[in-house]
């Protein structure tokens, strides 16, 4: 079955409200490791122990292998890298979710992306745009994309802040449109 990305919109679980802790539909912690084994990844995300008597324990299972993916990809793991971006594509929000995307676009921005994922990451952040949906992470999503926006990107984010006429144009446009200039 082929990765099919959530849009940008947040999106929460039935119930969220009452479980902010929770662990997203298809993303326990079993599920990341079967999934990263298919993906044929060698970094090991799942060798960790999770005392099982305390609270939330398949979320904390679920956190601790997302912090691992980071790791993963700074050691070069393409599985790691791939769920990471699906993970951000996702855009799913609950406890700590915001930071987990953080970290794993600061692991994301210093590694070779593939062109797969450049498209993928260049069309999430401009969705994100698009529906003015920013969240705390966005500023590390900026910082990747400096790197790996192309210029047909940029003039479309630039067009659509000049159709936004009741919207000024945010301080970080200049600065993504600048660096996407300096590769040219």
């Amino acid at each position: 079955m082929a990765w099919k990305p959530a849009n940008a919109t947040p999106t929460l679980q039935k119930g969220a409200g009452a479980n902010y802790q929770q662990v997203p539909d298809g993303w326990s912690a079993d599920a990341l490791i079967a999934l990263h084994r298919d993906l044929r990844g060698t970094y090991p995300i799942g060798d960790f122990e999770i005392d099982g008597r305390f609270p939330r324990h398949e979320w904390r299972r679920y956190r601790e292998i997302l912090m691992r993916l980071s790791d993963g990809i700074r050691a070069g793991d393409l599985a790691c890298s791939e769920i990471a971006v699906r993970f951000i594509e996702r855009h799913f929000i609950g406890s700590g979710s915001g930071y987990l995307r953080s970290r794993l676009a600061r692991a994301l921005r210093v590694t070779e992306l593939s062109k797969d994922h450049r498209a993928r990451l260049n069309a999430h952040f401009l969705t994100i745009v698009r529906q003015q949906a920013y969240t705390y992470e966005f500023r590390d999503y900026l910082r990747i994309w400096e790197l790996i926006a192309t210029p047909e990107v940029a003039d479309q984010v630039v067009a659509l802040y000049r159709e936004r006429a009741e919207v000024s144009a945010p301080a970080w446009l200049g600065k993504l449109v600048a660096a996407v200039e300096r590769r040219d």
